[in-house]
């Protein structure tokens, strides 16, 4: 086998991708929760969009495995502590940015701003910070991240083969929906099971990749999104195995075909995924709160607002994401500890991170 890696620009394109899905799920949120949803103006498309986080947390895996056999298993505890790092920032960001703005509220509208301030903080616990939601839902996302790097370091100390972590996921996903951890309740949003199949969905597709020759990705890949849609038309409450069906096939996708989108303006966007994902409802709370001074009321009738909002909180991400970053940098390199790893000059290239 070849050693010239390949970089596989279709998962850079496809995560971008699934960073605007994500963005828009929770914009057209608004169109659920006022009760005007209709398969011709919503749930057509919804589903589909389900695929955001599962991909996201997919790639992540894919990356892990290739880093974690080239650097062994304490790769997993540097990674973690990236998460960790952005986990920390992004967390304290959105608790100082949510304060800041129910106070300038309360003082538009001639309210308590002690009282404001208050009822935010009332809001935060312990939990939140364990589930991830402190800050922000959202970032449940990291947290899931960072327990899965963890839980994976584990069981590569004790050398579990590959296959036998994927029947580890597979196994605690399969007892979560049959109701086996219903007692748990930690988590608010997505679970570890969820978080940690997806990433080793990632993982395994990486491992098999020059083993196993994936026919029809296409194909798969839109028959299991069909089919996820029509479970929820039909009502078959089938969900919870066809979304992995359908992550699992468009990872093949990527791998089968590497240079989806190569030399695009996808692919330069795609280093700012991340922050389109993480920092999208910050502006979306900022817009909720001007359309609430303004006194638009109906604004969940308005096509405009939808694409206004969502392109908004596609493009301002990227301007505010760089000294957030470089702040959990320096939380990483100066706050958390240190593994030292020796280089080659000559390291080949290696595939973006998440982050």
């Amino acid at each position: 086998m070849s050693g010239t890696k390949t970089y596989y620009h279709s998962i850079d394109v496809f995560r971008f991708i699934c960073a605007i899905f994500v963005v828009t799920v929770h914009i057209t949120s608004q169109i659920s929760s006022h009760g005007i949803a209709t398969w011709a103006n919503y749930y057509s498309y919804r589903y589909l969009l389900d695929i955001g986080s599962p991909f996201f947390l997919m790639a992540a895996g894919f990356i892990i495995f290739r880093k974690s056999t080239e650097q062994g298993p304490s790769y997993l505890l540097t990674y973690g502590k990236k998460i960790l790092s952005y986990f920390i920032v992004f967390s304290l960001f959105y608790m100082v940015a949510r304060v800041a703005v129910e106070a300038s509220s309360a003082y538009v509208l001639d309210e308590s701003i002690t009282a404001a301030i208050r009822t935010q903080l009332n809001q935060w616990s312990a939990l939140n910070v364990l589930n991830g939601s402190i800050g922000s839902f959202q970032l449940y996302f990291l947290v899931l991240l960072l327990y899965s790097a963890l839980f994976l370091y584990g069981l590569l100390r004790l050398r579990i083969h590959p296959l036998g972590i994927f029947a580890i996921a597979v196994g605690l996903y399969g007892l979560e929906n049959i109701g086996y951890f219903e007692s748990i309740q930690l988590f608010q949003y997505k679970s570890f099971a969820f978080g940690f199949l997806y990433v080793v969905l990632g993982y395994t597709l990486s491992y098999t990749k020059d083993k196993i020759s994936y026919r029809a990705p296409w194909f798969y890949t839109l028959l299991f999104a069909g089919a996820y849609v029509a479970n929820y038309y039909y009502q078959l409450g089938l969900a919870w195995i066809l979304l992995p069906l359908f992550a699992f096939s468009l990872g093949t996708l990527c791998v089968q075909y590497p240079n989806i989108g190569k030399g695009t303006i996808l692919t330069k966007l795609s280093s700012y995924s991340l922050a389109i994902y993480t920092l999208h409802i910050f502006f979306e709370l900022l817009v909720l709160k001007g359309v609430a001074l303004a006194g638009w009321t109906d604004y969940y009738m308005s096509p405009l607002y939808y694409m206004g909002t969502i392109i908004l909180c596609i493009v301002l991400p990227i301007f505010l994401f760089r000294p957030i970053y470089h702040s959990a940098l320096w939380i990483k390199e100066k706050c958390l500890f240190t593994f030292r790893r020796k280089t080659s000059e000559n390291e080949p290239f290696q595939q973006k991170q998440i982050g």
